[in-house]
C-alpha cells in the first residue's frame, strides 16, 4: 500500500521528501557526534579539576569520571591499536559516524596515520553524502 502512495508522488515531491529524510538523518547524527563529544570534554576537565580535590573524596570520584571517559572513548574495533595501517584503514569502512570520531581521536592521539585518517574521511563524507551523490 505504501508502494502505492510514493508511486503517486511526483517524481520532484520524492526527490524533496528524500532530501529532507536524508537531512534529518544528517542532523540527528551530527547531533550525536557532538553531545559525544562534548560529553568526552566535560569528563576530561572533571578529571583535571579533581586533582585539586583532596585524596579522600577525589580519588572515588577520578575513578567514576575515568570509568565514564574509557566508556565513551572505547573503540568498536578489537585490537584496534595492534592493527597496521591499511588493515585499520580498511576497518573503518561501514562504521558509523559516532564511531568514526572515537577511532578518528583515538587515530589522532597516538599514531596519527595518514592512511588510517583519510579513510575515516572518506567514510565520514560517504555518510554525509545526499543520496544522489552517493550512487
Amino acid at each position: 500500500m505504501f508502494d502505492r502512495i510514493i508511486a503517486r508522488i511526483p517524481d520532484d515531491t520524492r526527490h524533496r521528501l528524500e532530501q529532507a529524510r536524508h537531512d534529518a538523518w544528517r542532523k540527528r547524527r551530527e547531533g550525536q557526534v557532538r553531545l559525544w563529544a562534548l560529553s568526552t570534554r566535560g569528563l576530561e576537565r572533571a578529571h583535571d579539576l579533581l586533582g585539586d580535590v583532596p585524596p579522600a573524596i577525589g580519588d572515588p570520584l577520578i575513578k567514576l569520571v575515568d570509568r565514564g571517559i574509557a566508556e565513551a572513548t572505547s573503540v568498536p574495533i578489537a585490537n584496534y591499536d595492534q592493527l597496521n595501517a591499511r588493515t585499520a584503514a580498511s576497518a573503518v569502512r561501514g562504521l558509523g559516524l559516532l564511531d568514526l570520531e572515537r577511532i578518528s581521536r583515538l587515530e589522532r592521539a597516538t599514531k596519527d596515520r595518514k592512511t588510517v585518517i583519510n579513510a575515516i574521511a572518506r567514510e565520514r563524507e560517504r555518510l554525509l553524502a545526499t543520496p544522489e551523490t552517493r550512487a
